[in-house]
């Protein structure tokens, strides 16, 4: 058998499987293992002298090998010595660079400030002269694009004044600023005012200056304080004629008196409002956002009703209360539809603006509801329980008398069998409360 135990490959089980396929006996076997085990011992004792060898011979190979490190160590030291002076001084430079970097930002800020404070300056100067330039001028239309000119100049000093707000120089001329701040706004007042007074035919030339004061305000971010001019001047002396030459403060209101209350001021809306509202929408360039019908003619319109006419939304009389009730939600939807029009140029529709403003919230939750539902709901009972009401109703003139422990007569027994058979009812009580509710 040719095998050698002293390979890294010799396989014990391989070398066994071998001999028994061979037919080796026991002895054999024996005998060629000890001949192995005498080879597998002088490797090992070859490998050992030979390493050991080795091993006696390392104390004479590291002989000089401290100075030898040390010729390379001292070079090392002043490489690195050299480095850390480098480091220290890119440190040093970059430092430097960083403060002048810091100081030129510091003058580029100073430059930029400067530039506004001469922007300021000068755009206070072009305002106060295209004021009087507006003032000299006997145009309208020249009046007033000489006020849209400085309402874009006055915008762009608040901006200018907030970047430097707190620098002496804006502090001191912050009073000049609020002085034609509040020069501009007047005159934009006044010519609102004499263009809405001569607004009566709804003329495309008194509707674009029209436009053109509201756009002004826009720039100025003032749309409120053109609304309340728009409401004070335009709708409010109409609405007090209608709403308040009404006396009592509504009580006992007629729902013909009301309706018809409520269909003049219809009719002033469409000829008036409407009209004004499509104008100013073809004429306002974009950004612009105005919803003339519920900031201003709603608003204007609900406010005065709710204070002439307090009331008209107390349900003393239960069946006038809700015909003027019902007149008011008719009348809030027809104003809705009167400016569902296109052309709102923030994108919100009409009647998203009319039902989230905070005067038609009041307006609704002014009418007292609960205590008609209330009082009905009594007179209900007291139908179907057969009780007396009142002898006389107080609409027909006569005072309410006390509730009374008797008994109503019957009902007629024709009358509501077919009244039963009309309606469909199983029940006399049935009928009995649909009587009651339609009454």
């Amino acid at each position: 058998m040719e095998a050698d135990a002293t390979r890294a490959a010799f396989d014990v089980d391989a070398y066994a499987a071998a001999a028994y396929a061979q037919g080796k006996s026991l002895d054999d076997l024996q005998t060629e293992l000890s001949g192995q085990l005498q080879r597998v011992r002088r490797s090992l004792y070859s490998l050992i002298n030979e390493r050991y060898e080795d091993f006696l011979g390392l104390n004479t190979s590291l002989t000089g090998i401290d100075t030898t490190i040390e010729d390379i160590r001292q070079p090392l030291a002043g490489i690195k010595q050299g480095i850390e002076h480098v480091h220290e001084e890119l440190q040093s430079k970059l430092e430097y660079m960083d403060s002048r970097l810091a100081y030129r930002t510091q003058l580029r800020e100073k430059k930029l400030l400067l530039r506004v404070f001469i922007d300021l300056s000068q755009l206070l100067d072009r305002v106060a002269m295209v004021l009087e330039e507006a003032e000299e001028t006997g145009d309208a239309e020249e009046y007033v694009k000489c006020l849209e000119r400085a309402a874009v100049d006055l915008s762009q000093i608040r901006y200018f004044a907030k970047k430097g707000e707190d620098h002496p120089f804006v502090v001191n001329a912050q009073q000049r600023v609020a002085k034609i701040e509040q020069s501009l706004l007047d005159a934009l007042g006044r010519f609102l005012s004499r263009c809405l007074a001569d607004y009566a035919n709804a003329s495309d030339e008194s509707t674009r200056l029209i436009a053109q004061g509201l756009r002004a305000y826009s720039a100025l971010e003032e749309v409120e304080q053109a609304e309340a001019i728009i409401r004070k001047e335009m709708v409010q002396p109409y609405a007090e004629r209608v709403f308040g030459a009404q006396p009592g403060r509504g009580m006992g209101l007629e729902p013909d008196k009301f309706a018809e209350m409520l269909r003049d001021i219809m009719q002033f809306v469409e000829t008036v409002g409407v009209p004004l509202a499509k104008g100013v929408d073809a004429q306002l360039a974009s950004g612009a956002t105005y919803h003339l019908g519920t900031r201003v003619f709603w608003r204007e319109i609900a406010t005065c009703m709710m204070e002439h006419l307090p009331l008209v939304f107390v349900p003393g009389m239960p069946d006038r209360f809700f015909k003027n009730y019902r007149a008011a939600c008719e009348f809030a939807r027809e104003f809705g539809g009167l400016f569902a029009f296109t052309g709102h140029l923030d994108g919100a529709p009409e009647s998203e603006v009319l039902a989230a403003d905070s005067t038609y919230i009041e307006f609704s939750r002014k009418w007292q509801l609960s205590a008609y539902f209330s009082i009905q709901k009594k007179l209900i009972i007291r139908v179907l329980e057969g009780e007396k009401g009142t002898s006389r109703s107080p609409e027909a003139g006569g005072s309410p008398a006390p509730p009374s422990n008797t008994r109503a007569p019957a009902v007629d027994q024709v009358a509501l069998a077919q009244a039963k058979q009309g309606a469909g009812l199983l029940t006399d009580q049935a009928t009995r409360a649909v009587w009651a509710m339609n009454r």
